[in-house]
Parts: C-alpha cells; structure tokens; sequence
C-alpha cells in the first residue's frame, strides 16, 4: 500500500510540476504551443493534458522512486500494480489542478472587485 503511494505522489508530481513550467509565460510554454499546434491528440499523453500524461509520467515516476530508494526493485507486485498508479496520479492530478484554478479565478475575483472599488 505505501509503495502504491509512493508511486501516485511521485507521478503527480512530475505532471503537476510540467503542467505548471508549460502554462503562459513559464519556461516551457512553447513546447506547449508547439505540440498544441502540430499534434494535439497524439500529445495530449505526453505534455497536454494533466489526466491523460500519468500513463506515460508514471514510467518516469517509477524510476524515480527506485533509484531514489523511495521504494526497493520493480517487481511483480509494483508492475501489477501501474494500472492502479496511473488511475490514482490521474485522479489526484485532475482534483489538485481543478483545485487550483478554482482558486486562482475567485483570488482574480476578488483582486478585480477590489480594483473596481478603489477606483470609484
């Protein structure tokens, strides 16, 4: 069970942290106009949309965790368990990314409200 976290929390991390550095004017943003443009469906698994990349993050999230020492050897066990990492990372990358733009538009809200106000 922990190595099944273990796996989740480190996949999700890597697609949170690349779906951040690829949003406008980040330092990779133009990797995401460029695949946009020229191969949106066949890049939606690899840079574009963060409930579809833990299929492909999830291998990078894997080697991490086994030459970091977060978790022992890849065995049966773990590779019977990739289906459960990249439907947990999926599911965990959707709820924090939703969370977070949530919070941006009512911080952008209020930050415009404010604005109004101070200028009347």
């Amino acid at each position: 069970m922990t190595t099944l976290l273990i796996l989740i929390i480190t996949t999700s991390i890597l697609v949170l942290g690349w779906t951040i550095a690829s949003q406008r004017n980040m330092l990779f943003h133009g990797i995401r106009v460029w695949a946009e443009e020229n191969w949106p469906t066949l890049m939606k698994p690899v840079c574009l949309c963060h409930w579809c990349m833990p299929s492909i993050w999830s291998l990078f999230g894997y080697s991490i965790s086994v030459y970091s020492g977060l978790i022992g050897k890849v065995n049966f066990q773990t590779i019977v368990m990739y289906p459960l990492v990249v439907c947990g990372s999926s599911l965990l990358c959707g709820m924090v990314w939703a969370l977070y733009q949530m919070f941006e538009s009512v911080s952008e809200f209020f930050y415009d409200k404010n604005k109004r106000e101070s200028e009347d």
